[in-house]
């Protein structure tokens, strides 16, 4: 599917969204493509999740994957540097699965996997001190100091 007007990635998505209208009875709700929603909207999805798919075959910083364990779901996301580095940074690669990007049967597999187990109780506490390690302000005072360095 592609065409004027029609980039890569919304050619993707259309062909994602043809596949589970195609195949909606047998996915039978597990898999949601939400596209844009509001913040409350997505929080409201993501309690319902079981677990959070990041199927991202490139992260400038890794963002998603940061905010989607801040949600203390169990996360399945492509095997990427910047996803490694937020896993090792936060202390959190038992809360992911790593997939090959680009590797659908890789992503089916790890998705089946996550609903035929019980997934592991994650303690909220925890979690959240885990992702207070590493912050926004954090990077903005880093920079600053960086900065002032060069500045001398």
């Amino acid at each position: 599917l592609s065409g004027p007007g029609l980039n890569a990635s919304e050619a993707t998505a259309t062909r994602i969204r043809l596949f589970l209208d195609e195949n909606r009875a047998l996915l039978n709700w597990r898999v949601l493509l939400a596209g844009d929603v509001p913040p409350a909207e997505v929080e409201k999805l993501v309690a319902q999740a079981s677990c959070i798919v990041l199927p991202s075959t490139y992260e400038g910083f890794g963002l998603p994957l940061a905010e989607a364990l801040s949600f203390g779901k169990p996360v399945i996301c492509s095997d990427i540097p910047p996803f490694r580095e937020q896993l090792a940074r936060y202390g959190c690669e038992a809360l992911a699965t790593l997939v090959p990007p680009d590797n659908a049967r890789a992503i089916e597999d790890a998705m089946a996997a996550h609903l035929a187990a019980i997934p592991p109780a994650i303690d909220q506490q925890d979690l959240e001190q885990r992702l207070r390690r590493w912050t926004w302000a954090d990077t903005a005072r880093r920079c600053r100091i960086l900065l002032e360095k060069a500045h001398g």
